[in-house]
């Protein structure tokens, strides 16, 4: 996670695009945004050029990093609109600090962002409030084969062919397609 926090950003227009600005000449993609009044974070697809662009920050506010972090994104089906899924998804992981959260314009996904070494859990607390029992061998190791075991495990459940939708912080996303109480989860590659 890329912070930068600038009390210039209060009622300041065009601030957010300097900030994008910075990313752009870094070819460097963000993931997840959240924004405060004097604050931004996001999440980045890769880190190859972080140094560089913590320098060129460094000039529009205080920037901080914080590393070994995993997305988790939650879909479904008026998800926006279905009252009481954030607050269960929430109870189901109160055990783990939520360091970003991302709900915007989409009213299907709800992401979150945690410690990439509480993933394993959060992903099988989750699974347990939607899905019901973990599978055990599914979540044996951290290897691409899991996921396929996984897809395989959601395929026989729900009758539905789940899709790789692409990866994040070195892990696969695996978008498991149930209506309402779909799961997105973040597994390590």
């Amino acid at each position: 996670i890329v912070n930068v926090a600038s009390t210039r950003m209060l009622l300041a227009y065009g601030f957010l695009r300097t900030i994008f600005e910075v990313f752009e000449r870094h070819q460097t993609s963000i993931d997840v945004v959240t924004t405060s009044e004097v604050s931004v974070s996001m999440t980045l697809d890769h880190a190859d050029q972080l140094e560089a662009i913590k320098r060129e920050l460094a000039g529009i506010g205080e920037v901080s990093v914080e590393r070994d972090k995993a997305i988790v994104c939650v879909v479904g089906d008026n998800l926006k609109f279905t009252p009481g899924v954030a607050a269960r998804l929430f109870q189901a992981i109160d055990h783990t600090n939520v360091n970003m959260i991302s709900q915007g314009a989409s009213e299907i996904n709800l992401t979150f962002v945690i410690d990439e070494s509480d993933a394993e859990q959060v992903v099988r607390s989750l699974h347990q409030e939607f899905f019901g029992e973990a599978d055990p061998e599914v979540f044996a190791g951290n290897s691409v084969g899991d996921v396929a075991a996984y897809q395989q495990m959601i395929i026989e459940r729900l009758h539905r062919k789940p899709a790789i939708i692409g990866h994040s912080f070195g892990g696969v996303l695996v978008q498991m397609l149930a209506g309402e109480n779909a799961l997105q989860v973040a597994t390590r590659a």
